[in-house]
């Protein structure tokens, strides 16, 4: 299984597979949480709908921990030498596209925005899918590159944005909208002008936003401070992979205690099989 996500009123689940295949489950009916890498930033009335409430794990970890194996790596370059920079590359998934096609002309003339895709993905792939997408594709840049300008523009994409653990971590700010999604990284305890600078949800405040964080350094520094100390005292310190390895043992206990003799029902129903060929 690859991707799980929730019916907007919380009555169904959807579950993507390695063989091409998806299942619907009713959550109205199924007696178990499941288990997801990240799911929705849910709203107090969408919670009082759900059921059982996805369980968040920590899972594909190459993509969103490898920078806690050596964390200094994202300090190396010190704050006056930075450029003055708003950057921001990735892929083209989510609504990235629609997002950058009304951002992109409102920051046009502006030498200190650096924003484009990377690569072309999902339905951009093909440029009648997303119209002048091939116009905003710029060069691909490393993460020590990303890391030599002070602003880091984050975009969800799909679900949540794999580098902003790292952006968090680094020495540089980050600016981004309030997020949708959240994960094991507790996206959602993030606040604004404390751990990043918010943005509105349709990014139309990018420019001023800028302007005020740059005539606003001691500030910015500040926030940037919060975020690394957030994610320092989540994954990097000794006591948090202690505590995070004790957590996830705890977590796995107690749902084979309340749930085993429900999950292997479920399993040996027929019923439990039907799939759509996709």
């Amino acid at each position: 299984m690859r991707e799980v996500a929730y019916s907007p009123d919380g009555k169904h689940i959807v579950s993507g597979s390695d063989d091409s295949t998806v299942k619907v489950w009713d959550s109205q009916t199924t007696s178990f949480p499941v288990i997801m890498k990240a799911r929705a930033a849910l709203t107090g009335e969408q919670k009082d709908r759900m059921i059982l409430s996805p369980i968040l794990w920590r899972l594909n970890n190459g993509r969103h921990f490898d920078w806690a194996v050596n964390p200094a790596l994202y300090h190396q370059t010190a704050w006056d030498d930075k450029k003055d920079v708003l950057v921001w590359r990735g892929g083209s998934t989510g609504h990235r596209y629609s997002v950058l096609r009304s951002l992109l002309p409102s920051l046009k003339g502006r030498s200190d925005v650096d924003i484009g895709f990377s690569e072309l993905a999902q339905k951009c792939s093909s440029d009648p899918g997303c119209p002048g997408s091939r116009e905003m594709l710029k060069k691909r840049k490393t993460r020590e590159e990303i890391l030599k300008n002070k602003y880091l523009l984050v975009l969800e994409g799909n679900d949540v944005s794999s580098g902003l653990k790292w952006m968090m971590y680094s020495n540089s700010v980050v600016f981004m909208s309030a997020p949708k999604v959240v994960s094991w990284a507790m996206e959602d305890w993030l606040e604004p002008y404390v751990h990043y600078v918010p943005l509105a949800d349709n990014y139309s405040d990018v420019s001023s936003q800028l302007d005020w964080a740059k005539a606003h350094q001691d500030d910015v520094q500040n926030i940037s401070k919060e975020a690394t100390h957030f994610m320092h005292h989540l994954f990097v310190s000794k006591r948090a992979r202690e505590n995070d390895e004790r957590v996830r043992q705890l977590m796995v206990r107690r749902y084979h205690s309340l749930f085993a003799e429900e999950l292997q029902t479920f399993c040996n129903n027929d019923t439990a099989d039907a799939r759509w060929r996709m």
